[in-house]
């Protein structure tokens, strides 16, 4: 289906948000206060998709008062297995979910880490009335490790070579650590010395960092899919080809302004298992970008 044809199809005001619970329930239970309390037109639909092996969806004792009111009225669901379904993995499972739950397709639908806060409390209004509503939005992402503006983490295609480099350096821990603190600095002193150059709102991109994506019902009434290969990581790339395919553009804006903590599930210098991913998704981007 084009772009053109998707206006003929019906949605309605609200805004779908997919999280991801790991091990990190208190975490995630703050996350969810903090969205409830910004949504007082009651537009949000919040699926959380909890991977933490072996717990039930039945057991929402973590939750806080607002995530307790809004799993009895309907407007928050939790699903899980016990296993771990990755992070577009269980982005996909929450989706499925969704469209069984409500019958008309959201306006949008954000794809969230918990390990942030929402600065722009009127957020959800923000993309409600957004009359040009084809585009994927990158917002404003401030890193809480280093205070640059995460997005946008790619302003074009990046060249295929990165990928098999870095997919080498996360094969070790060492490399991690050095590559790891080495961006970090480099990020820090990039904010402190305001040498990053901004954006005007707006501005089309490749790529919208993974902890907060605003995806327009375009997208999937164009047939996306949330096709990620990746178990964990570089979502971005993957979702940068697939949007590039249906001819959905990405653009950044500033209306809406993200403080991300950063690393709350995975940590800075992961531990062996997380690197394999980190590597695994390398190679897997190297061999998208080299087609």
């Amino acid at each position: 289906m084009s772009i053109e044809e998707k206006d003929n199809l019906r949605t309605d005001d609200s805004v779908l948000l997919l999280c991801i619970v790991y091990k990190n329930h208190q975490d995630v239970s703050c996350f969810l206060q903090n969205v409830l309390e910004q949504d007082t037109d009651r537009r949000l639909r919040i699926v959380v998709t909890d991977n933490t092996p072996g717990h039930s969806d039945l057991d929402c004792s973590w939750l806080q008062d607002s995530g307790k009111t809004a799993l009895e009225d309907g407007r928050l669901k939790v699903i899980g297995d016990g296993s771990n379904q990755g992070y577009f993995g269980g982005f996909r499972k929450g989706l499925e979910l969704a469209r069984t739950e409500w019958d008309a397709p959201a306006r949008w639908t954000i794809l969230s880490n918990t390990d942030l806060r929402i600065k722009s409390r009127q957020w959800i209004s923000t993309l409600i009335d957004d009359s040009d509503s084809t585009a994927i939005l990158a917002p404003k992402i401030i890193s809480g490790l280093s205070g640059k503006n995460q997005n946008p983490i790619y302003r074009s295609r990046p060249p295929a070579l990165k990928f098999i480099l870095l997919r080498h350096v996360f094969a070790y821990g060492w490399s991690t650590a050095l590559y790891r603190y080495g961006a970090l600095i480099k990020a820090k002193l990039t904010s402190q010395n305001r040498t990053q150059q901004s954006l005007p709102d707006g501005q089309e991109i490749y790529g919208a960092h993974g902890s907060f994506i605003c995806i327009p019902a375009a997208y999937f009434q164009c047939g996306g899919q949330l096709a990620c290969e990746s178990f964990l990581y570089l979502e971005e790339i993957f979702l940068a080809e697939e949007a590039a395919s249906l001819g959905i553009k990405i653009r950044y804006t500033d209306r809406i302004v993200v403080y991300h903590d950063e690393h709350a599930s995975t940590s800075l210098i992961p531990p062996p298992q997380i690197r394999k991913h980190l590597a695994k998704a390398h190679e897997l981007a190297y061999e998208i970008l080299s087609r």
